[in-house]
């Protein structure tokens, strides 16, 4: 029971941490976008290093450049290896479902043709033992009517009433 009850937590927190990483991811690859811009202007603007403001952190500024390319190629390609497997499992998931409505539909044929004529002998078994029930509520047996009537003002019934009408007894 407790599967039941914190199996919708549990998807719902995973749906949360999904969509914390991918804003930790966005948010990363802004970060990294906007270090390799700065680090591209500071380090290879003109006459950058003659400058006495920008000078001292040129060479700094190319190595941050540097980094940050490769950080920002390392999330990118995480981020599209990312959405690659999303769109294999959602591929996945369809076949998957498309695969469990084939096999229910087979399921569903088999039973039909294993279990239909058995139905249909029960349902034509239960119409006629109806008959014979109809038949005994219509026509009481001697027995039976014979009977003084019931306070509420009808047969009684008890058990063994004429059994042999609706199954053989066996002597």
């Amino acid at each position: 029971m407790s599967g039941f009850l914190f199996g919708g937590a549990a998807a719902t927190l995973g749906a949360i941490l999904e969509g914390l990483q991918a804003v930790a991811l966005t948010l990363a690859i802004g970060v990294a976008g906007l270090l390799l811009i700065v680090g591209l202007v500071v380090g290879y603007i003109p006459f950058g290093s003659r400058l006495p403001v920008i000078g001292p952190y040129v060479i700094p500024a190319r190595f941050v450049a540097f980094l940050s390319f490769g950080a920002l190629a390392a999330l990118l390609t995480l981020r599209l290896a990312g959405d690659s497997c999303e769109a294999q499992r959602a591929a996945d998931r369809a076949a998957a479902e498309q695969a469990r409505v084939t096999r229910d539909r087979e399921i569903r044929v088999d039973l039909e043709s294993d279990y239909r004529p058995r139905l249909a002998r029960l349902a034509d078994q239960a119409k006629a033992l109806q008959k014979k029930v109809d038949h005994y509520a219509k026509h009481p047996p001697a027995a039976a009517a014979a009977r003084p009537k019931a306070a509420a003002g009808g047969n009684v019934c008890r058990l063994g009433d004429a059994a042999y009408q609706l199954r053989p007894q066996k002597r």
